[in-house]
């Protein structure tokens, strides 16, 4: 799956496009957690699994590639090690938060529920983004239009 997104990915999308992928993705991914957490089936959970599993294969490629596809070479190792150590700052936060007795203390399916939402909110965060942009890209070539 990461294959498919580096091969994608390369020149082909442009930056909205990726964070409209990384948008669509991320919503996916949280169907995927809710999916596995709230079936009574097995089968059907481990399949969810796998599916998020893909999914995060693919997202996590798309969205390496646009963090480096605006970096100078020599900066590559820097970017993504402090990249990584927030990115587990985070994760140790949300862990504690959902986990610890002195958070929210969830049972199993509480926690994953609680990180399905997470993705879910990841999702429209990237959504409001492209939004965003595009209305500002939008404005900018109608007034450029208007101009000439």
């Amino acid at each position: 799956m990461a294959l498919a997104a580096g091969y994608i990915h390369a020149g082909r999308l442009k930056p909205l496009q990726s964070l409209l992928v990384l948008s669509t993705f991320a919503a996916m991914e949280g169907g995927a957690v809710l999916l596995c957490c709230w079936t009574s089936n097995i089968y059907v959970s481990y399949a969810a699994y796998i599916l998020y599993g893909a999914l995060y294969a693919f997202s996590i490629t798309v969205a390496s590639a646009e963090v480096a596809r605006y970096l100078e070479e020599e900066s590559f190792g820097l970017v993504f090690g402090v990249n990584t150590f927030i990115a587990l700052a985070f994760q140790t936060l949300l862990t504690i938060i959902v986990v610890s007795n002195s958070g929210l203390s969830l049972d199993t399916r509480g926690q994953y529920t609680v990180y399905a939402f997470y993705y879910i909110a990841a999702s429209g965060i990237y959504f409001i983004s492209v939004a965003v942009e595009y209305f500002i890209n939008r404005r900018t070539t109608n007034r450029t239009n208007l101009a000439e």
